[in-house]
């Protein structure tokens, strides 16, 4: 027959959702003819109608739009390339078994509902070759995959002419009848296939599909867990929770799936993305329940592993296909199970995924950060519990450390290490008190460095700890005595001016500045008791330190407490410290002890408050000139209480000193105007002894210290200063005498004995010592000697070390080596003038 050259002379619209190969095939029924023969009238010689499903160029678009009158916008949505254009389907490589991209198009294959080819007249809709379309929405039932008469994929079309029929719902697969390959034929409408509850869950999984493809939202995340949980329920079945029972009922009659890894067919598919739906539901409990029998599974199964051993690379080593957000389950899924540091590294407490962050993004991070965790932060971090504050000192720096881990791919930073890392790490195993103690230490790390990558921070504190030290800063000293003078307080002297300085360093560096160990318990009271005034003025000095510099920065800065959801706090919140009685009692002067009594807080706790918010106990009034004293004293200072602990024998007035904030030069006024007598302060050194009676005694008498304090009169505990100022090494064991130093007429030791005669228990070694030629053996010779074999080895051992010579040769009997017997008989001699000493005072 003969058509019109500008259109078609019959116009056959397609139907709603069908695929554009049906609606060529349809078109040529429609005219009697192949789609073979439409096609070349229609300018596509050469092309088949299948192929023409996945990929139609432009121009052939516009030209079977033209000649169809049909809207090319249509035709192009019938082809499987708006599909493969979107993040639909996963693009993996076929490497695995678990990366294996099953979830393709079925090709020139499709799945089918014989109900609907018997009423649309054997139209087929695209979505039925699409690889997550598993089930009729319309008449509640499974696609069927094969046809029964051929029992294989059925073929859709040919470029055979269809002759009288009129349907396209006929098995066009080529078979082998009685001798000859012929068209299967038959009649697909006839099949049977598998109903499924109108309120089931299969229905519901595909509605759900249905409405993600239409959102256009990536499948991949689907795809995977699909795969992984046919896998599981071969592997794993009788662990599977309850649910699972009910998709395999519903989708399979109850049949476990006989592959893990083809998803291809319609129950098979129905069955693992169900359960793919549920186990990515992280709201549902069933969907908890499906994703933790997953991974129980998954580590069940690997080979010489055992599952409670599993390192988190070895945990995640199969999930590596996985999407990032089934990683992040994982990742949490074991977080109880991680150390701290590897808890922050994947994150795992919060925002769990793995360490992506280099070298350059942790400096970075670096330079936001103090050296010291920020005091609010500390303040609700840190238990309520008594902690040594070195301890809490060491927790700060150590949290600041823990905050570089999170998110770092590598877990050792050389530029960030702190040089005290074993005082970190005991610190941090005292404060830890339990293992919520430490997940909240985690998850607000993680949560905190996340933010400050994001958001940042106002204050570089690298530029700060570059620029500032305690030799770069200035105070300006004639602002400072002015403000004094105002204030009608004490200028005090070169420890005051220290404390602001170390002041002003810390707020510079945001941290506690360093400083020796016995200055810590006097930077702890000046924390809590500098005057609001006087707090201000270093806050001033430090900005002029800023502006010089040409920094515009605020001076302090803390991350604010929205940074972190996290709610039960070990320690105590800033806010929770300012409803209750601390205004009252830091206004009446009360001290940081009994206030954190009263809160029920540590003092640590409360001088933290102060450092974060600034609020410190008011300046004392002050002192007015004139003799005498106006009022009486008061507190542990009243005479009272000083007659009692005197006469109870608990006087210390060093620690009345430190309780009350005075001096101990009060103390002792304290003492004198309650009738009791202070403790005289000693005369200085000097003048009782000197430099050649010192080493005399010590050097070439080898007298203890003790000793030479007693002999002159002095305290032995200060008696190590002249010996420092003179330049006298102080011996490791300074605290024995030499027992023959103070013989009439003493004879001088040799270097050995010198050595031996300041040993704890010497005269009794030596009276062993020359003893010991002769005897059997060391047994027996403790034996006789009324001691253990054990400790007479010992001592022997030392002497000889001491001595720097061998002693006694062990030989049965002992015999003396020639050094031994020169010192045995110098041993023997000096024992000798002991012994007759002895007697002549008894």
């Amino acid at each position: 027959m003969t058509w019109a050259t500008d259109r078609l002379p019959i116009v056959l619209p397609p139907l709603p959702g069908e695929a554009l190969d049906s609606w060529i095939e349809a078109y040529a029924r429609r005219l009697r003819t192949s789609s073979t023969g439409l096609l070349q009238f229609l300018g596509l010689p050469g092309i088949a109608a299948r192929h023409l499903v996945f990929r139609l160029e432009e121009a052939d678009l516009e030209a079977l739009a033209r000649l169809t009158d049909a809207d090319a916008a249509e035709l192009d949505r019938m082809t499987l390339r708006s599909v493969a254009r979107s993040d639909l389907l996963p693009r993996l490589p076929q490497n695995g078994d678990e990366t294996a991209p099953v979830w393709r198009h079925l090709g020139r294959h499709s799945r089918f509902c014989p109900r609907c080819l018997a009423d649309n007249g054997g139209r087929w809709p695209l979505t039925w070759r699409l690889p997550f379309s598993f089930a009729c929405q319309q008449h509640q039932c499974l696609l069927v995959d094969h046809c029964p008469g051929c029992r294989d994929r059925p073929q859709l079309f040919t470029n055979q002419q269809l002759g009288r029929s009129t349907s396209g719902a006929h098995c066009m697969r080529l078979v082998l009848r009685d001798g000859r390959r012929t068209g299967c034929r038959h009649d697909l409408t006839k099949t049977l296939a598998q109903p499924l509850p109108p309120d089931g869950t299969a229905l519901a999984s595909q509605q759900h599909l249905d409405e993600l493809v239409q959102a256009r939202s990536a499948l991949h995340h689907l795809y995977f867990l699909s795969r992984r949980c046919l896998r599981s329920l071969m592997l794993n079945p009788w662990a599977a929770p309850e649910a699972v029972g009910l998709a395999l009922r519903e989708c399979n009659g109850g049949l476990l799936p006989d592959s893990p890894h083809d998803l291809s067919d319609a129950s098979r598919l129905a069955i693992g993305t169900t359960l793919a739906i549920w186990a990515s539901d992280t709201a549902s409990t069933t969907g908890k329940a499906v994703f933790e029998w997953l991974i129980r599974t998954d580590q069940a199964h690997r080979r010489n592993v055992s599952a409670a051993n599993l390192s988190i690379d070895q945990r995640l080593l199969s999930w590596g296909r996985a999407s990032p957000e089934i990683v992040s389950r994982v990742i949490a899924d074991v977080d109880q199970d991680l150390p701290l540091d590897t808890r922050l590294r994947y994150r795992s407490a919060a925002h769990p995924r793995r360490p992506d962050l280099t070298d350059a993004d942790i400096r970075k991070r670096a330079d936001k950060i103090p050296t010291a965790l920020w005091p609010s932060w500390t303040l609700r971090l840190l238990p309520n519990t008594p902690i040594d504050p070195r301890t809490v000192d060491g927790f700060r720096r150590g949290c600041r450390s823990k905050l570089l881990l999170a998110g770092a791919q590598s877990q050792h930073h050389s530029w960030a290490q702190p040089s005290n890392r074993l005082i970190i790490k005991m610190a941090f195993r005292r404060v830890i008190a339990s293992p919520e103690h430490e997940t909240a230490i985690a998850s607000c790390l993680t949560q905190l460095a996340s933010h400050l990558d994001d958001e940042g921070s106002p204050i570089d504190y690298g530029r700060r700890r570059h620029l500032f030290t305690s030799e770069s800063i200035t105070i300006n000293l004639d602002e400072y005595t002015q403000l004094c003078r105002r204030q009608g307080w004490a200028r005090g002297g070169a420890g005051r001016i220290h404390m602001l300085r170390w002041m002003l360093l810390s707020f510079l560096l945001g941290a506690h500045a360093d400083l020796p160990p016995r200055n810590i318990h006097g930077r702890d009271e000046f924390r809590y008791q500098v005057p609001p005034l006087m707090r201000a003025f270093v806050l001033e000095q430090a900005a002029t330190n800023l502006a010089t510099h040409r920094i515009d920065e605020p001076v302090l800065w803390e991350p604010p407490t929205e940074w972190c959801d996290w709610t039960d706090w070990p320690g105590a919140m800033p806010e929770q410290i300012s409803d209750s009685d601390f205004d009252t009692l830091i206004a009446a002067r009360t001290p940081a002890e009994e206030t954190a009594a009263a809160l029920g807080l540590t003092t640590e706790h409360v001088r933290l408050y102060c450092d974060a918010t600034g609020a410190t106990q008011p300046p004392p009034p002050p002192t007015s000139p004139g003799l005498g004293r106006r009022r009486p004293r008061r507190g542990m200072l009243d005479p009272g209480f000083l007659r009692t602990t005197h006469s109870s024998g608990t006087l210390n007035q060093s620690l009345i000193a430190r309780s009350a904030g005075c001096s101990l030069s009060t103390v002792q006024n304290a003492l004198e105007e309650a009738g009791m007598p202070a403790t005289p302060r000693p005369e200085p050194l000097s003048l009782r002894i000197t430099r050649e009676e010192l080493e005399q005694a010590y050097l070439h008498q080898r007298l203890s210290i003790p000793d030479i304090a007693e002999q002159f009169g002095l305290d032995r505990h200060r008696l190590n200063l002249p010996a420092k100022k003179w330049g006298i090494e102080i011996r490791p064991n300074s605290a024995t005498s030499n027992p023959f130093a103070l013989l009439p007429d003493a004879p001088a030791l040799s270097a050995s004995m010198a050595a031996v005669s300041n040993v704890r228990n010497c005269v009794e070694r030596l009276r062993r010592l020359v003893r010991l030629a002769g005897q059997r053996n060391l047994c027996a010779a403790a034996k006789s000697f009324g001691t253990l074999p054990a400790t007479l080895t010992h001592q022997l051992h030392a002497l000889e070390k001491t001595a720097g010579v061998q002693l006694i040769e062990r030989t049965s009997p002992l015999a003396a080596t020639p050094a031994g017997a020169a010192f045995i008989h110098e041993a023997e001699h000096l024992l000798s003038l002991l012994d007759a000493a002895q007697s002549s005072v008894s």
